[in-house]
């Protein structure tokens, strides 16, 4: 639904479920989240980088991938 909406108002779509689903199927859930909701500093940090990456390749800010 949220990629939809995205789509529809023409907005960059963050998918952290995507980078979740195979990080937690390869090292478990409890690296990354607390609980089912909230996530650890290295979820954050997982998060923030991803949210970061998509502004960047949107254009909406400039920066650097290599880091």
């Amino acid at each position: 639904i949220l990629k939809e909406i995205a789509d529809k108002y023409n907005l960059p779509f963050v998918d952290n479920y995507s980078i979740f689903s195979k990080l937690v199927a390869q090292n478990g859930e409890e690296k990354y989240f607390t609980d089912y909701d909230h996530c650890t500093l290295r979820g954050h940090k997982i998060m923030v980088q991803n949210i970061y990456k998509t502004l960047v390749v949107e254009g909406i800010v400039e920066g650097n991938l290599g880091n």
